[in-house]
């Protein structure tokens, strides 16, 4: 979604913050071209920002994006001279509910995933099992909150509860919890008072993925206090607030098992302070760094820098992980702008101009083409690996 970040007035400019999901609006030529003019029209009133959630690398510059929120681990520009980061996202506004709780712990070991291939708990599942040969019995939360369509997108992990049944005992899932979130209220069906609380109750927290974001969620357990066990080679934004005091890191699913095994058994050996964590991923501190930043950009365009900043609920609002559109502009699960139907009628609402049915219809067809080549590339792929041809032509 493009939130306001700071309102636009007759003296000062606004802010609106993209996503890297919205990324090929900008991109497109053709969208761009239709829709100069109401584009214009809102620049002229704002600044384009654009947060990046996922990991991306060797980013080419996006002529109408005016600066990046970005982790230092999270993107990598081709050209970082003519890209203004300000190394802030969502994980620096982490809610103040995350914190350490004098709870007594109950599970060993927490791991919160969406149950998407990448994310590996398959694997996770084999260490645990591991774990179990050597005689240890952990006590594991493995928390997942499953989309609308997840049992007719093969990109999630839809065997996960059979692989489960199959792989434990009905005496080892006493001691290791599943629990599959319905869609209903997805993508945040737990509140982030009962995620804090789920990690209050947990010693370690842990994620096998290979590639990650800026990870909030490893903030969110770093707050909390947990040793977070991630692998070695993990690319992306995970790693960058991690050290040799709060996480340890593995190569093997075998030395995995031993690192959680170590942990558990001298967990209070592995304890940490979390102030310092606190003054860089809590919103109770980093609120007054993004206005600080946010007044460096401005004096850097020489701008004026006045009127209201909207830092409410930044860890959710700047991913656009909310659900406030209209279903015009935004009709999945979050408020991301996926159709460019979607960011006609976004312009049209922020520009304040009215319908315009000819460029709708000009929009349309633009989309229309772009989803009718994406299905026949689909479908050309899909014959090229079955007659086996598509590995040699990438060659």
């Amino acid at each position: 979604m493009a939130s306001i970040l700071k309102e636009s007035n007759l003296n000062s400019k606004g802010v609106i913050v993209f996503t890297h999901k919205e990324k090929v609006l900008f991109e497109n030529k053709y969208l761009m071209h239709i829709l100069k003019k109401e584009v214009l029209k809102l620049k002229s009133m704002y600044f384009f920002a654009m947060h990046w959630g996922h990991y991306h690398n060797n980013i080419e510059t996006i002529d109408l994006i005016d600066f990046h929120f970005a982790g230092q681990g999270t993107v990598v520009f081709k050209n970082p001279e003519e890209n203004y980061h300000i190394p802030l996202c969502s994980r620096n506004f982490s809610s103040t509910l995350f914190k350490k709780k004098n709870f007594t712990k109950i599970y060993d070991i927490i791991n919160i995933s969406r149950p998407l291939r990448l994310k590996n708990i398959d694997e996770f599942f084999i260490v645990i099992k591991k774990m179990i040969s050597k005689n240890f019995f952990p006590k594991v939360l493995i928390i997942c909150p499953l989309s609308v369509d997840f049992y007719q997108n093969n990109h999630n992990y839809m065997e996960i509860y059979s692989d489960y049944m199959a792989m434990f005992s009905s005496k080892e899932r006493e001691s290791i919890t599943l629990m599959l979130l319905s869609p209903e209220g997805s993508p945040f069906t737990l509140s982030e008072e009962a995620i804090s609380d789920f990690m209050n109750l947990s010693k370690v927290f842990t994620l096998f993925s290979d590639k990650e974001g800026e990870s909030r969620v490893v903030s969110e357990a770093l707050l909390c206090g947990l040793p977070v066990v991630v692998k070695k080679n993990l690319i992306g934004g995970a790693k960058d607030y991690l050290n040799d005091t709060n996480s340890k890191l593995f190569t093997s699913l075998d030395e995995a098992a031993d690192i959680f095994i170590d942990l558990i058994s001298n967990y209070s050996k592995y304890q940490f302070d979390t102030k310092k964590l606190e003054q860089e991923l809590s919103e109770k501190y980093t609120n007054e760094v993004l206005i600080d930043s946010l007044k460096v950009f401005f004096s850097k365009k020489n701008e004026v820098f006045s009127g209201e900043i909207f830092l409410e609920n930044l860890a959710k609002k700047l991913p656009s992980h909310e659900n406030l559109l209209s279903k015009k502009i935004a009709y999945g699960e979050h408020d991301d702008i996926i159709t460019y139907q979607g960011f006609y009628w976004f312009l049209m609402k922020f520009t304040n101009s009215p319908k315009r049915p000819f460029l709708y219809l000009n929009v349309f067809i633009v989309d229309f083409i772009y989803k009718l080549v994406s299905i026949l590339r689909s479908q050309v792929k899909k014959i090229l690996i079955f007659f086996g041809l598509y590995s040699l032509l990438r060659k």
